[in-house]
């Protein structure tokens, strides 16, 4: 891997070989050796088609047992904002359309937050056990 970006938010590596793109967080371990923090989901903002912002936006967004998810700038290589959850995050997805991210994490909630500013829109809570997963349902037209 090569690293192509390293700050306060920690660096971004990316593998040319597969095209991958890893999100790596560090922290200090006993007697300053270095010890990851695991990323638990990554997901890449949509391409669209639209004249809407969010066909621009060159983002992804990666959640981790840090109990963050943060939203990535592929262009700059920097960590666009954090957002943070009272539980590791386990799953991300994107809106289809929009610069909109929803998560799940060990907390039982499920978060909705803009990616724009890394704002929360909208909690979730109530669920009696571990939600793992996310689907965007398609709106349902009442004609």
């Amino acid at each position: 891997h090569t690293p192509t970006t390293k700050g306060d938010a920690g660096k971004m590596t990316s593998n040319s070989s597969n095209n991958n793109v890893d999100m790596d967080e560090e922290e200090e371990g006993e007697e300053g050796e270095e010890v990851g923090v695991a990323v638990e989901c990554v997901g890449f903002a949509p391409e669209t088609s639209s004249t809407t912002s969010s066909s621009s936006m060159k983002w992804a967004a990666s959640g981790g047992m840090d109990k963050t998810m943060k939203i990535w700038d592929l262009t700059s290589g920097t960590c666009r904002c954090v957002c943070t959850h009272d539980g590791s995050v386990v799953a991300l997805r994107w809106h289809t359309s929009l610069p909109i991210v929803c998560t799940t994490a060990l907390d039982n909630v499920v978060r909705v937050w803009d990616a724009r500013s890394g704002s929360l829109l909208l909690r979730l809570s109530g669920h009696v056990d571990l939600v793992t997963n996310i689907v965007f349902a398609p709106a349902i037209s009442s004609q």
